[in-house]
């Protein structure tokens, strides 16, 4: 299976099959790949590529899994920002909460499964201006 391969795939080499693959279907993108298409006129194919390598073969691996398995439950939950760097390739999956919020059930679970994978991802949790908690980490 294709899955298989991508975990022994390095990083070089994620980046080289994305870059490939955006090449081939970007003349015939599908309606489900619409978001995608809008994604590379945006950022930039380089930048799609550098995200793919920062995540890394077993990232990419759980996370299409998971989507493939259950794509109903998976499609929700999942982490509001995503911070990349192209040089080293890293990435940061950040899910953003307020001050009276919680995670949902399905946010939990997608925060596991990428720590489980290896993957930099956390919660931040923004706070009141005025609140006593805030007032005490700005003085530090």
């Amino acid at each position: 299976m294709r899955f298989e391969a991508m975990l022994k795939w390095s990083g070089r080499q994620i980046r080289d099959e994305v870059l490939s693959r955006l090449e081939m279907r970007c003349s015939r993108l599908s309606c489900f790949s619409h978001f995608l298409g809008d994604l590379i006129e945006r950022q930039g194919r380089e930048t799609i590529a550098d995200i793919a390598e920062g995540i890394g073969g077993a990232g990419m691996v759980r996370i299409f899994r998971l989507l493939c398995f259950d794509f109903s439950y998976w499609r929700g939950g999942f982490p509001d920002l995503l911070l990349w760097r192209s040089s080293p390739p890293n990435v940061k999956f950040i899910e953003v909460k307020g001050p009276r919020d919680s995670l949902s059930a399905r946010q939990r679970a997608w925060m596991q499964e990428l720590l489980a994978a290896s993957l930099d991802a956390s919660v931040c949790h923004v706070l009141e201006p005025h609140s006593t908690r805030a007032t005490h980490l700005l003085e530090y």
